[in-house]
């Protein structure tokens, strides 16, 4: 069972960076996930992810 952080905890702690630059470092332990990462946050509709939001396309 994994607990999860209530999503308005979350969402305090996140949306500061929504729909900005990818984030590179460690994340909050209740995440799970350890060591560095790169991370991005995309606010808005699926529908957009990819006009709006970070693509990360192999040429």
């Amino acid at each position: 069972m994994v607990d999860m952080t209530c999503c308005s905890d979350v969402h305090k702690q996140f949306d500061k960076f929504a729909n900005g630059k990818v984030q590179a470092g460690e994340l909050p332990n209740w995440m799970h996930v350890s060591g560095k990462v790169a991370w991005y946050i995309f606010q808005g509709p699926y529908s957009e992810l990819d006009s709006k939001g970070f693509s990360a396309r192999v040429v």
